[in-house]
């Protein structure tokens, strides 16, 4: 198993382990995608409401990277939430999901995504260190490599670009390290959602 990290921001799922509460595998009920024209990705649980994790890359890791938790699931899969003046709306069904993500500057971005794959390291991990959910995307590329993405963050409004580190998978989940603006490193583990 390769890993290429396309930008330093990272969230990652392990997939493989870890069930729904209704027996399904943890992919099953994951989403993974892109934000066209940028370097945003995003991760989504799709449970009894929907939980999305938007991601900014190496250049709006510190202002596009946010946590959309259980926002209510219309019967037709739609949703609709705000925070901190960004709004995302879109629909989300048993293969895909498409969003729309408008900034307080009226900044809008589409979402595309679809299933994470079984049997793969694909979805979304998470880990909460400093007052805040450090979340990483794990999406495979082609040729079997991982593309991944990810951001600490702190309660002080602080933010950096998480790394994976080598072996990516270990039992305690995946290993990651951050610098953080004070210049210190951290090293932690990532767990699936």
């Amino acid at each position: 198993m390769s890993l290429r990290s396309r930008s330093f921001c990272a969230l990652v799922s392990l997939a493989i382990v870890g069930c729904s509460d209704d027996g399904q595998p943890g992919p099953a009920r994951q989403r993974v995608g892109t934000a066209a024209s940028s370097d945003v990705v995003f991760a989504a649980v799709v449970e009894d409401d929907i939980s999305v994790y938007v991601c900014g890359g190496a250049t709006t890791f510190a202002t596009h990277t946010r946590w959309f938790r259980d926002v209510a699931l219309g019967d037709d899969g739609s949703f609709e939430a705000t925070l901190e003046g960004w709004t995302i709306t879109g629909t989300a069904d048993d293969d895909a999901i498409t969003a729309e993500l408008v900034g307080p500057a009226d900044e809008t971005l589409d979402l595309d995504g679809r299933a994470a794959r079984e049997d793969t390291l694909e979805g979304l991990y998470t880990q909460t260190l400093d007052g805040c959910a450090t979340g990483l995307v794990m999406r495979a590329g082609e040729g079997g490599e991982y593309l991944s993405q990810g951001t600490w963050c702190s309660d002080q409004n602080e933010f950096a670009q998480v790394i994976v580190l080598e072996p990516v998978l270990t039992s305690d989940g995946i290993h990651v390290e951050v610098t953080k603006p004070d210049g210190m490193t951290d090293d932690f583990y990532v767990e699936p959602i």
